[in-house]
């Protein structure tokens, strides 16, 4: 069942995700995926262990791809064109990494 906590989270995640892109599309150089790529995959690394409910997390990392794809490594939004979807195993691999944190400390704590 949705809650209303994993809805706000996904909304807050998502306005993180956008406000990162937002700044690493200015900062880093169109031609640098790599590090495109890494600034999505910190910050999703970061929610995925800040979020509490697994759902948000999981839609909070898809509209981090969505976004590094569409606006991060092409233009306009264009999903497709298969160069820049091998780029983003680095920000799906990060939120595994977030949530296992998550689990560890969890587990350490109780």
């Amino acid at each position: 069942m949705w809650t209303d906590e994993a809805g706000i989270g996904l909304a807050g995640g998502s306005v993180v995700v956008a406000g990162t892109a937002l700044a690493t599309a200015g900062l880093v150089a169109p031609g640098d995926l790599g590090g495109r790529v890494a600034a999505m995959a910190v910050i999703v690394a970061v929610l995925a262990a800040v979020l509490r409910d697994g759902r948000a997390c999981l839609g909070v990392t898809v509209v981090a791809v969505l976004i590094f794809v569409g606006f991060l490594a092409h233009r306009y939004g264009v999903l497709t064109g298969g160069s820049a979807w091998p780029y983003t195993i680095p920000i799906v691999l990060a939120a595994a990494l977030g949530r296992g944190q998550r689990m560890l400390r969890r587990l350490v704590v109780a």
